[in-house]
């Protein structure tokens, strides 16, 4: 009988990569209550329709590329612009230059000015 993990790994690799699982119903409430709880309004139109969808899945995608106690946009969000500059560089031909900084005590510099006095 062959181990365990060897029979983990057949079923793993017979799943196929490109197909991802079906998708779920939409969890529209906790959506709305994500948007409420980050003080944001929820999309303007008729609940339910298209546009009203898109302007939700817009926000919550904004939500989700921005850190929630400084509004910086996040690594999500710096990798997403890196790609898009790299295919952009790629394609124009043009040079390009990425500046890093590697910031010490950045969370003791947030503490200080982004918690509010209470609740240092």
């Amino acid at each position: 009988m062959a181990p365990a993990s060897t029979d983990s790994t057949i079923v793993l690799l017979l799943k196929s990569p490109s197909s991802p699982p079906p998708p779920g119903p939409l969890q529209l409430e906790q959506a709305l209550q994500l948007l409420a709880q980050s003080g944001r309004e929820p999309p303007a139109g008729a609940p339910g329709s298209a546009p009203w969808v898109q302007g939700l899945i817009d926000a919550l995608v904004e939500l989700s590329s921005r850190d929630a106690l400084t509004g910086l946009a996040n690594r999500r969000a710096f990798e997403l612009a890196l790609a898009r500059e790299a295919d952009r560089v790629a394609r124009s031909g043009e040079p390009a230059l990425l500046l890093v900084l590697d910031i010490d005590h950045f969370s003791a510099s947030t503490t200080r000015t982004a918690t509010p006095p209470a609740m240092r």
